[in-house]
């Protein structure tokens, strides 16, 4: 008997039977989804650079499909995205634009008004909007990467300075110090040196436009120290009262009148920080307190104007308040007094990026002119061998033959016989400061360094023994020549720099009579002083007499107004003033007198004129060809 096995029957499977309508419905979901994305898609990137007009497009389509704004927006990223774009990023960069064109409006009103219907578009508070936008400034510096040999040719290009070696052209300084220390009367005089051209305490200036926001003092004290400054009407400065930081569209609309008409303002003064803040209801503890300073350094580097802002010190003598003011300064300085009796000051840089190396420098105020005298580094013992020997230094490398050329350390000390050890050091401190460059030979890592731009040894050779033009300017005597490189270019005439009476000459080769100013009654007949000499002059030289050479003003000469610095009023004898056109040098008396005769360089001849400027101050002065006796050629 063959048993059965009962196996399952395997049924097929049964086929539902197709709902054309439900079918249908499924294809016409997938179809207006497709479509809705399409137009989410195409409206996104048709207005990729207009966030307003996209979101005017998206809200329209969320109406339309009955969905949120929300929905749609997440979608419209999600889509985009896919494709490398990101519209959160391109909405903010258009926002940061946006803002920036409003914040130029001069009406503060409008501008006000203007950034809240923006943040309301953006359904953001306005707040949360301009602290983004203050963020993008701090980071919209360009990430900028450079070869080695672009890095090498960045590095060797000439700093630009406002004061040379002091403070840099175009940043932002902090300027702080107790009340009473002077921070506003040294600004002041830093402010003349720079309208009027001259050094400031020995160091060049670059000479242009300044403009004084004054908001911490009434108008009638500034006006009176700028009378004491000898500022009027002919020199480019200007003054607005009262200013505050709702106005900085207003300076910006100034600074660029100024730019576009070839007359740029090169210096600033912001005074004081509290005053100008005066209508914020912002903490000075706030960090938001310091956002003015992000827009000045915007400012700075858009019209290459320095700004030096006054603030209070606090007790412990450091910047008062926030510290975001610190570090948005790129330079930082403190005035302090040392002395109340002397008048002695010191100035602490605290921080800097491109000028004064940090450290206590000390100044003496003058309470009678309100004058800053630098004395040198505090505590710098051998101030006076490393001033005379960085001086010498100096004027070695400006010379004409040597300008531009590299020398190593060995090279300068031989040539000057000073010690190597000495003169490395002192090299260091000159590069430091701005005052020399430096650059690597390609063999071995000695540095050589150089003053001005670049060149070979043969294009020196090849211009050193170019003669010079008597006449090379005649339309413009008050022009520099070419060969005027430096106040001083000769290692006879040099400044010295020490703790005590910082930049000052020590040796001439015109030496007065001992203890002349003392011993010697004022109404001596000066006549007999052009004798009094050690080196011989050249007589009957004045045909000889070019640009560059070395000359001693005769006693006996007249000063000329036209084309000359002005002199100190009060040392101009009655009946003159400081509008006569000419002065007889001999009825002038004291300091001046003998700053008026002593060495000075010729810049420009013109017919019968001639155009010096003195080797110690710098000032320049016109006399007439014959009233001037040659000491020394230029290449003597």
């Amino acid at each position: 008997m063959v048993a059965s096995h009962n196996t399952p029957v395997q049924s097929e499977p049964k086929v539902l039977p197709i709902n054309p309508q439900q079918d249908g419905m499924m294809m016409m979901e997938l179809q207006n989804k497709q479509r809705f994305e399409d137009e989410i898609l195409k409206k996104s990137l048709q207005n990729l650079w207009e966030p307003a007009h996209r979101k005017h497009y998206l809200t329209q389509i969320a109406r339309s499909y009955d969905t949120s704004i929300e929905t749609v927006e997440e979608i419209a990223q999600l889509l985009v995205s896919n494709m490398g774009v990101d519209l959160e990023e391109q909405e903010f960069t258009s926002m940061v634009q946006t803002v920036r064109q409003i914040e130029a409006i001069v009406d503060e009103g409008l501008r006000n008004f203007k950034l809240s219907r923006l943040a309301k578009r953006l359904r953001m508070p306005k707040t949360d909007m301009m602290n983004s936008y203050y963020k993008a400034l701090i980071n919209q510096a360009p990430f900028v990467d450079y070869t080695l040999d672009q890095l090498d040719q960045l590095c060797t290009q000439v700093k630009d300075w406002l004061v040379s070696g002091w403070i840099p052209q175009g940043i932002v300084m902090l300027l702080h110090a107790l009340g009473g220390a002077g921070k506003s009367l040294m600004i002041y005089e830093l402010i003349e040196c720079v309208v009027k051209g001259q050094p400031w305490n020995g160091y060049q200036v670059r000479q242009g436009r300044a403009l004084i926001l004054q908001s911490d003092e009434p108008v009638i004290v500034t006006r009176e120290r700028m009378q004491i400054r000898e500022l009027s009407r002919e020199y480019p400065v200007t003054v607005v009262p009262g200013w505050q930081v709702e106005n900085m569209a207003r300076l910006e609309a100034r600074l660029k009148e100024y730019a576009e008409i070839g007359d740029p303002v090169r210096l600033c003064m912001v005074d004081s920080v509290t005053a100008i803040n005066r209508n914020t209801l912002i903490s000075e503890n706030d960090t938001e307190y310091a956002r003015f300073m992000l827009q000045l350094n915007d400012l700075g580097d858009r019209y290459g104007c320095t700004f030096i802002v006054v603030h209070h010190s606090n007790s412990d003598g450091e910047s008062r308040g926030t510290k975001a003011l610190y570090n948005s300064a790129s330079e930082v300085w403190g005035l302090m007094v040392a002395d109340e009796s002397t008048g002695d000051r010191i100035l602490r840089v605290q921080k800097t990026r491109m000028g004064r190396p940090p450290g206590r420098y000390k100044f003496q105020f003058e309470e009678e002119n309100f004058t800053f005298t630098y004395l040198g580094r505090e505590g710098d013992e051998s101030g006076e061998e490393t001033a005379h020997t960085e001086k010498r230094i100096e004027l070695w490398l400006n010379e004409d033959e040597h300008r531009g050329i590299g020398y190593e350390v060995e090279e300068i000390a031989q040539y000057l016989g000073l010690n190597k050890n000495t003169v490395r050091k002192v090299l260091k401190e000159m590069w430091a400061k701005g005052s020399v460059m430096r650059y690597p030979k390609r063999q071995g890592n000695t540095m050589v360094y150089y003053v001005g731009e670049r060149r070979s040894p043969d294009e020196a050779r090849s211009t050193s023994d170019r003669p010079c033009d008597r006449h090379k300017n005649p339309a413009n005597p008050g022009k520099t020549e070419a060969s005027d490189r430096s106040i001083a270019k000769s290692e006879q005439i040099s400044l010295l720099q020490n703790p005590q009476n910082g930049d000052r000459p020590i040796t001439s080769p015109v030496k007065p009579l001992k203890n002349i100013e003392n011993d010697v009654d004022r109404e001596v007949d000066r006549t007999s002083i052009a004798g009094s000499i050690d080196t011989p002059l050249i007589e009957n030289a004045i045909d000889l007499i070019e640009v560059g050479d070395l000359v001693t003003p005769n006693a006996t000469s007249t000063w000329h107004s036209s084309g000359s610095d002005k002199l100190p009023w009060r040392d101009i004898p009655k009946p003159y003033t400081s509008s006569s056109k000419t002065i007889p040098v001999n009825a002038i008396e004291g300091k001046l007198f003998f700053e008026l005769t002593d060495v000075s360089r010729v810049i420009a001849i013109n017919g019968e004129r001639i155009k010096v400027r003195n080797q110690k101050t710098g000032r320049n002065s016109v006399y007439q060809l014959a009233d001037v006796s040659l000491l020394r050629k230029r290449n003597g």
